[in-house]
């Protein structure tokens, strides 16, 4: 694949993620996916990637990651996000809420044959805390 098709299908799964589409999500993620999100353990698989949204999507409903920049090259794609939802669930022991955040990252990708087969992500989770204690 070319790198603006790589580009493509990473913006493909972000697409995804903000319409909170698991289907889409499982046609875009490589046979042995894994995801490295610091601190957590690595999540290995489609099936537990979903369950990652899920979850996620229960803390903070409506969450939505807009691309701030990307680059690119051969089968690895760089993004740097800012990324909206609001805190409903408890995270991390504090408990929902209510509020908006807005907090930056940057994730990076490797593709293999037309899928993502790792995704690493980095998150400012410590401005998340500030913006929901």
């Amino acid at each position: 694949m070319s790198v603006e098709d790589n580009v493509a299908l990473v913006r493909r799964w972000i697409d995804a993620v903000n319409e909170a589409d698991l289907r889409g999500v499982e046609d875009l993620l490589a046979d042995g996916f894994v995801y490295h999100g610091p601190p957590n353990p690595d999540v290995v698989g489609r099936e537990a990637m979903k369950s990652v949204l899920r979850a996620g999507r229960e803390i903070f409903p409506g969450t939505h990651y807009v691309i701030d920049d990307v680059i690119a090259s051969g089968d690895k794609v760089a993004v740097r996000f800012t990324c909206s939802g609001v805190h409903k669930g408890e995270f991390r022991g504090i408990a929902g809420s209510g509020k908006k955040v807005v907090i930056e990252g940057a994730a990076f990708y490797r593709l293999d044959n037309g899928r993502i087969a790792h995704m690493w992500a980095y998150e400012d989770e410590l401005g998340l805390i500030g913006q929901i204690e």
